[in-house]
């Protein structure tokens, strides 16, 4: 993920890619607990442990591109990587998709809508 996070960042620094202004980055979504994550060996990895593991490396990632930013031009913010942690509005139904793992509905619609809100946020 950091390797094709640098390359779209230096596509869009080289101005190879002009209208991205921001790779976003989001906390991953646990699966509910459905037979391929509660076997044994498990078959499906995607948990809510291993999902707030996958969260922690995407913010490391992003951070790791603040700090490269810091350093080059002294600002505090990458100017292409931001994270957006969208377990505020999914842990608490973190069980709820039919299928344990895509969320419908009301939940994909409130993600979608924390997402562009926190995304515009960030080009103010």
């Amino acid at each position: 993920m950091s390797e094709a996070v640098q390359i779209i960042a230096k596509a869009a620094s080289d101005g190879k890619i002009p209208l991205l202004r921001n790779i976003v980055l989001r906390s991953a979504h646990a699966n509910g607990l459905g037979w391929s994550r509660i076997a044994c060996p498990p078959i499906d990895y995607r948990h809510p442990p291993n999902a707030f593991m996958a969260t922690l490396i995407s913010q490391e990632i992003m951070e790791g591109f603040v700090n490269t930013s810091t350093r080059a031009n002294g600002n505090k913010k990458s100017p292409f990587v931001s994270f957006v942690d969208t377990n505020p509005v999914l842990d608490p139904v973190w069980d709820c998709a039919k299928d344990w793992s895509h969320y419908r509905d009301q939940q994909e619609w409130v993600e979608t809508i924390y997402l562009l809100t926190e995304i515009l946020k960030q080009d103010l």
